[in-house]
């Protein structure tokens, strides 16, 4: 091969990354409920976890906190895309009731959306976070009523 066969090809590379643009989409993740974990240790033992949810098992509802990984930890325009895959329980006395939050690096809340159900069957609540902060973390905290479950939550970063 000799330099000009060379050189036209790598002019091309050059070109073709250069004028092309590369497809953005969103960073998503799906993570199972069963992540989620009591608020305060004592709602532990109501929880029952298994094929990747979770479910209180009490009589009365229990607070539960979900992490959520978080890769772009410098944005500030919070996320494009949020919601939380649940079943309430026509037993339920309490209405399903969540908040996803930004926090700061010490934990301070800085944004947050909220959303909640009284229906009886399974259903995604969505969030509209609008904000973040940079270098924070993101969580969602939800009254899970008795016999309801959080199956799944999904986040998608800009």
């Amino acid at each position: 091969m000799n330099i000009k066969t060379v050189l036209a090809i790598v002019i091309s590379c050059i070109a073709y990354f250069t004028l092309v643009s590369p497809s953005y989409s969103a960073d998503s993740k799906i993570h199972p409920g069963s992540m989620c974990k009591a608020y305060f240790g004592s709602g532990e033992s109501s929880l029952r976890k298994g094929l990747g949810s979770v479910k209180n098992t009490s009589t009365a509802a229990v607070w539960v906190t979900c992490p959520i990984v978080r890769d772009n930890t410098t944005n500030t325009n919070g996320l494009s895309q949020a919601y939380i895959r649940i079943g309430r329980s026509s037993t339920a006395t309490a209405d399903f009731w969540c908040t996803l939050d930004s926090r700061n690096t010490v934990g301070t809340q800085s944004f947050f959306a909220t959303n909640s159900y009284s229906g009886t069957s399974t259903t995604s609540m969505s969030f509209n976070l609008s904000g973040s902060t940079s270098r924070g973390h993101y969580e969602i905290l939800c009254l899970l009523p008795r016999d309801s479950n959080i199956f799944s939550y999904r986040i998608d970063e800009y």
